[in-house]
């Protein structure tokens, strides 16, 4: 780039004003346009202001173009500069230094704020470094490392308005924070042992907390507990871990029974990619996301047990120097041949993994569907049945994080959570709204979205609204969110299910903005509140993210979805517009015996697809059933047998989550679910384990499983894709004997060539080559990768979320999308 050395003689000077918008404060931005200036000998000044850097250059016109080439190009790591506007200026002969100008803001200024990012290389060494006064300081920090988001207590991101506003820095540190050539000039967080926050272990003694305060001896005390089996609850960045050695399957269980999640897999950390490689199979994209900044959960496929390395001798007994050595427990992930591994992302983390020197259980602290604790006295409290002792800090937590959660799937990094690391750096987008949006997204896995001209800020995850500590959690971050990004929505949109606690709230804030508006906008242009259909706003998100204007063929497979007809949608078949859909076709409907009861007993729904097929094809399904009444009990399978005879509190559904369901019961894979998706997880890993270098069959279906029906409700035109002959054909092999593992491949395989054959017919009718898969559903990897086979095969352009999770964490975008759309305000 060069915008002066045109037209100007190279022994003149020039003078340069630069706007850098994005991400460009509290990451270094001034600091680093410091020492480029003195670099190439220019004099001028860099200041904040508002939520954009402003800077200004004089010197020779060449020097200036290097200035400019290297700006963006040599930017600290955190930075993200999303604008760069260029201005030629008149020179100032009295200016004889480069300085940083004190910040400039006012009320309604906004900046985009970095997201919290791990220990970066150069405080890990300090942090090992036994002569550095940091060694072992377990809150070291620069600006291109550490908290960020999760200390913001309000904007401009100055130390006054963060969590560290209690801690004076020491004489060294203040040096160093108003140095411009220290990389921990104006890193907010700053601190050293002398001046900043500090840890202090509390475990229970004759029924009483016991503090100790001794930082080298906590460390220590940790250790030994951590070797005893006992379990230890870890304030974090954005909140409390529970902690234990991952090789203990009696100190799992225990954790386990405490915390109530007997089932769902837990993330392991491990000490290096070394490590986490004796355990599981570690790919090139694998390792650049565990050693990002962002320094996620990713979910990796366990190496085979004959790989492991298996140690005969009991923990106690082990040598210290052989811990690592220990296989992982296999009740860390039961029934999943995946495991959620994530290595240490703060210098906590570093120095305790560093001296355990084995595989660590650290998993959210919060009581089961609760909102991850983040205070020292509710953490006492509230962990006191599950904890066995404490690890607390003196610096406040300001934003409650869960860790992210991402997997690689067709050779692409896709989120599964999104939160720390991610959230809050906005996804900026193809499209702009003319006024700001706001949309609640969904009930379970909430995420909310603000949109604001072509930026979308998408909340970290919330977790399921089902409790009073959730709702608060989701209030609190939306207040938060409002406040700091200076947000005013002027639109509301929420999910149609009149059940909903996001509804309701969604519902109440349209009152009170219609009454805020009335003054201001014409009676035509009224539309505070406006409610979308959950599965359009999964494949309007896909759009979105991938810039797509559409039309698109979006296939929506999920486990539930209130649908535009009053019954259960999931395997959803559309023809999408950001403003618009058709229902082009959908799994054959069946009922759910028990309506949300089905959800976690998957017997229920193989019951309602066993009462779905003929008469005569019944009988096929003896042995299970029978299975069934020793397993659950004759009197509870007739209650259910009446529920679906009579239609009692039974809706219909097209969810292929409540098919996959139906399956795994039916394979004796999982009768009773206790996690969401736990059904639909094992009968993936068992369908992993079949062979995959041979062509896989599908279950007949191309005459007698996909009809033309007329849907009575609005008299469109819908195909429905008749699934009771998959499910029969399913027992069938089941009695001849294949491999369970083997069926259930192929059970993944005919949905994927379902898949490609609907969307051919959607082809030839609408002539739309896009295709966007997203719902919960195709977070399972095989199914998603074989679809994406089958369609591409057929010369499709496909598409699936990646930047947000294809669950309902990403719906929120879409429904603010879709509202943007519907109300005349979205630009392209």
């Amino acid at each position: 780039m060069s915008c002066v050395s045109a037209g100007n003689r190279t022994d003149q000077l020039c003078r340069a004003r630069f706007t850098v918008g994005g991400i460009v404060q509290g990451v270094g931005f001034r600091p680093y346009v410091y020492g480029l200036a003195k670099t190439h000998g220019l004099v001028g000044f860099v200041r904040n202001l508002g939520g954009k850097l402003q800077l200004e250059v004089e010197g020779l016109p060449d020097k200036v173009d290097l200035f400019i080439e290297e700006l963006i190009v040599k930017a600290p790591p955190l930075a993200c500069v999303k604008e760069l506007q260029c201005e030629i200026l008149s020179i100032k002969s009295k200016e004889k230094a480069f300085t940083i100008l004190p910040s400039a803001a006012n009320d309604d200024d906004w900046q985009l704020v970095p997201s919290d990012s791990a220990t970066c290389l150069q405080c890990l060494h300090e942090l090992f470094d036994e002569f550095d006064r940091r060694f072992h300081y377990p809150f070291t920090n620069c600006v291109n490392c550490g908290p960020r988001f999760t200390v913001i207590n309000d904007l401009p991101y100055d130390r006054q308005y963060t969590t560290m506003s209690e801690f004076k820095l020491c004489d060294k540190c203040l040096q160093e924070y108003e140095n411009p050539l220290s990389r921990r000039f104006h890193a907010q967080p700053n601190a050293c042992a002398n001046c900043g926050p500090t840890l202090t272990f509390v475990s229970k003694s004759g029924g009483k907390y016991i503090a100790e305060k001794n930082q080298q001896a906590i460390i220590k005390m940790v250790l030994e507990n951590l070797l005893d089996g006992k379990i230890i609850a870890i304030k974090g960045l954005g909140g409390f871990h529970l902690a234990c050695d991952a090789t203990n399957k009696l100190a799992v269980h225990n954790l386990r029974k405490s915390k109530n999640r007997m089932s769902k897999p837990l993330a392991v950390m491990m000490q290096d990619l070394a490590m986490a490689q004796k355990y599981c199979l570690l790919r090139a994209q694998d390792e650049q996301l565990l050693s990002s900044r962002k320094a996620p959960i990713v979910l990796l496929e366990k190496l085979p047990l004959e790989r492991l390395p298996v140690e005969k001798l009991p923990v106690e007994k082990l040598r210290v120097d052989k811990l690592s050595d220990c296989k992982i427990a296999d009740n860390v992930a039961p029934g999943n041949y995946l495991l959620g591994v994530m290595l240490p992302y703060t210098p906590l983390h570093h120095i305790l993994v560093s001296g355990f020197a084995k595989p660590l259980i650290m998993t959210s602290a919060n009581l089961s569907e609760e909102p991850i604790v983040i205070e020292n006295q509710q953490a006492l409290q509230e962990l006191a049945s599950i904890a066995d002792c404490f690890v607390l800090h003196n610096r406040a937590i300001a934003a409650r994080y869960d860790d992210s959660v991402v997997r690689v799937i067709a050779a692409t990094p896709s989120i599964i959570r999104r939160s720390r690391g991610y959230a809050p750096e906005p996804i900026e987008l193809a499209c702009a709204v003319a006024k700001p949006i706001l949309a609640l997204g969904g009930h379970l896995k909430n995420t909310f979205c603000f949109l604001k001209e072509n930026q979308a800020f998408i909340s970290p995850h919330i977790a399921d609204l089902d409790n009073i500590k959730s709702i608060d959690h989701f209030e609190n971050t939306l207040k938060k969110y409002r406040q700091l990004f200076r947000l005013k929505e002027e639109l509301i949109a929420c999910d149609m299910h009149p059940d909903y606690y996001s509804t309701t709230l969604a519902e109440d804030l349209a009152k009170n903005l219609a009454k805020n508006l009335a003054k201001n906008l014409p009676e035509n242009k009224r539309l505070p509140l406006i409610q979308v259909q959950h599965h359009h706003a999964h494949i309007v998100s896909c759009m979105a993210e991938h810039h797509l204007k559409g039309p698109a063929i979006g296939i929506a497979f999920d486990g539930t979805g209130y649908g535009a007809d009053g019954t259960v949608w999931g395997g959803e078949f559309l023809i999408a517009y950001p403003e618009r859909f058709e229902r082009f076709a959908c799994l054959e409907p069946v009922i759910m015996p028990g309506a949300q009861q089905a959800i976690r007993s998957p017997w229920r729904m193989a019951l309602a697809y066993i009462d779905n097929q003929d008469e005569a094809d019944r009988i096929l399904f003896k042995d299970y059933i029978a299975s069934l009444h020793n397993l659950i009990g004759a009197a509870k399978i007739d209650i259910v047998d009446q529920q679906i005879e009579r239609r009692f509190n039974s809706p219909l559904t097209s969810s292929c989550g409540r098919l996959f369901d139906a399956v795994s019961s039916i394979l004796g894979i999982c009768h009773e679910a206790s996690y969401e998706g736990q059904a639909a997880i094992e009968l993936e890993a068992i369908a992993m384990q079949a062979k995959n270098n041979t062509p896989t069959k599908t279950y007949p279906y191309a005459k007698n499983t996909i009809k033309h029906i007329v849907q009575a409700s609005n008299h469109d035109s819908v195909q429905h894709v008749i699934t009771k002959d998959i499910v029969k054909h399913i027992v069938q092999d089941k009695i001849n004997g294949l491999e369970i593992k083997t069926i259930a491949r192929k059970f993944h395989h005919t949905l994927a060539r379902i898949i490609s054959d609907l969307c051919c017919r959607a082809r030839i009718k609408y002539s739309i080559n896009n295709i966007c898969l997203s719902g919960g559903v195709f977070q399972n990897r095989l199914l998603l990768e074989a679809s994406i086979a089958a369609l591409q095969a057929e010369n499709f352009s496909v598409y699936f979320p990646q930047k947000l999770p294809a669950n309902d964490g990403g719906i929120s975008l879409g429904q603010a999308i879709i509202a943007a759309a519907q109300s005349g305000n979205l630009v392209w």
